[in-house]
């Protein structure tokens, strides 16, 4: 089974730095336009199952990509970004709250501001992923939106990835806004064929 995981185009929270967590925000024209780039360039993938998150940004993602292909995606709550409790929304420029999102970052234990502690979110993440692998079939397709800390973390649980590591080799954030990365999964074992591409850059592994 082949999966890709597309993550949302940007958003008015990612315009105005804002902290977005699972607090939704509608996709901008660019947003739109980051949707129109993965599916263009993954148009010539033939999806057999698609998958988002329950956020908005995230359907209307994965909706943007399935035009024309006549699937419906299934909303996953699990798919949800990572909870960041009274964080949500918040200004990340404002110097009392970057250090607050640092702090977390730094320990891991987002339940100090009502939120979902890392290895909580580990959990939720390496479930789902399973869940929905156990649900396709060897020859699948698969088309998962969701977000861009849950594509981090996803990584490091399926992978092993340092998210340090990528953050410090990467220009921006390394999962772009329609950022594409590919995957396959095999008799309950996960492989990475790729990290997150620009979709402008995207190369089918």
């Amino acid at each position: 089974m082949r999966i890709w995981f597309v993550r949302h185009g940007e958003t008015l929270f990612n315009r105005l730095r804002r902290f977005q967590g699972q607090c939704d925000a509608p996709l901008t024209e660019k947003g739109i336009h980051d949707a129109e780039r993965a599916r263009d360039a993954l148009k010539d993938m033939v999806f057999t199952k698609a998958f988002c998150s329950y956020s908005g940004r995230a359907e209307d993602t994965a909706r943007i990509i399935l035009e024309g292909r006549g699937i419906e995606p299934v909303r996953e709550k699990q798919l949800m970004e990572h909870y960041v409790g009274l964080l949500e929304g918040a200004l990340t420029y404002d110097p009392e709250v970057r250090a607050q999102i640092d702090h977390c970052n730094e320990t891991g234990i987002w339940s100090e501001v009502e939120g979902e502690d890392n290895d909580v979110f580990r959990e939720r993440i390496r479930n789902i992923m399973n869940r929905i692998a156990d649900s396709c079939e060897e020859d699948d397709q698969v088309l998962i939106v969701s977000h861009g800390s849950f594509c981090l973390f996803m990584l490091e649980v399926l992978f092993g990835v340092d998210q340090k590591e990528l953050r410090r080799n990467s220009t921006g954030y390394p999962v772009p806004n329609g950022g594409i990365t590919q995957m396959a999964y095999e008799k309950g074992v996960w492989t990475l064929l790729a990290l997150p591409q620009d979709p402008d850059v995207y190369q089918t592994v």
